[in-house]
């Protein structure tokens, strides 16, 4: 009741600022009031959920390119390991695992 009454005092401020609109044109315009805020509201917060995907976007690149590399140091380390095991074949040998 106390909102319904708040809004009564609204439109009767309104109303007496603006006496030549009719009762449908004010409901019109305050309609396009509240859809013109929501949507600003909905701007911004998509906005925001761009800009947090963005930030997301880039930790998974960095984290991507990280992995990759020190992928690619396991990788040579286990290459040279493997070839100083073949250059000694009387002390060890390299078996292939099935």
């Amino acid at each position: 009741m106390l909102c319904e009454a708040q809004n009564y005092v609204k439109l009767r401020v309104w109303t007496s600022a603006y006496p030549l609109i009719s009762a449908p044109q004010l409901s019109n315009l305050l309609h396009s009031k509240e859809i013109r805020d929501t949507r600003e509201e909905l701007c911004e917060k998509i906005n925001l959920v761009d800009f947090k995907v963005e930030t997301l976007n880039q930790k998974i690149d960095g984290v991507r390119d990280e992995l990759g590399q020190k992928i690619d140091a396991v990788a040579e380390d286990l290459a040279a390991h493997r070839r100083d095991t073949e250059a000694h074949p009387s002390v060890y040998k390299v078996k292939e695992g099935k």
